[in-house]
């Protein structure tokens, strides 16, 4: 009978320790599901970001930049080229084949030999014209900046 009174409180054991094993389970298995409910929700906010960054790198790439101004050196060069077109629009191409060499340059990229001699020429355009504004200003100097001994010589 001894023996009986023994197996009566190993099985009591064995079935206290199942119980809390069955708890711990259920509460591992709750939280492995809460685990997975936000790396599946990480997940999905990547995949919603992806895209915006995506469109992030290609703008610092330059992609739309060279594109636009690859077609915009072959434009000019379709109507005649930089001697065709207005002082403005001269001003704005130089300004958009600058920015696109600059970008090729940041690349480590040579800019199109197209690109580069546009730039020129509607450079020396813009370099012209300030010379020539600054030399028709000292032609025409105003009168209080000449020399008060210089204004008979001037017929004044």
């Amino acid at each position: 009978m001894a023996n009986q009174a023994v197996v009566g409180v190993l099985r009591t054991l064995l079935t206290a320790d199942t119980a809390q094993y069955e708890s711990g389970m259920k509460k591992a298995a709750q939280t492995a599901t809460q685990t997975g409910k936000v790396i599946g929700s990480i997940g999905e906010q990547i995949k919603r970001t992806n895209p915006q960054l995506e469109r992030m790198v290609k703008a610092f790439q330059g992609d739309k930049l060279l594109y636009q101004a690859n077609n915009l050196v072959a434009a000019v060069a379709k109507v005649g080229g930089a001697a065709r077109l207005t002082e403005a629009e001269q001003r704005r191409v130089n300004a958009q084949v600058t920015v696109a060499i600059d970008k090729y340059r940041a690349l480590g990229q040579q800019a199109p030999k197209a690109m580069l001699d546009l730039a020129q020429a509607t450079r020396q355009t813009e370099v012209a014209t300030s010379k020539f504004g600054a030399s028709m200003m000292r032609r025409h100097e105003p009168i209080t900046e000449r020399p008060v001994a210089a204004l008979p010589a001037a017929g004044l």
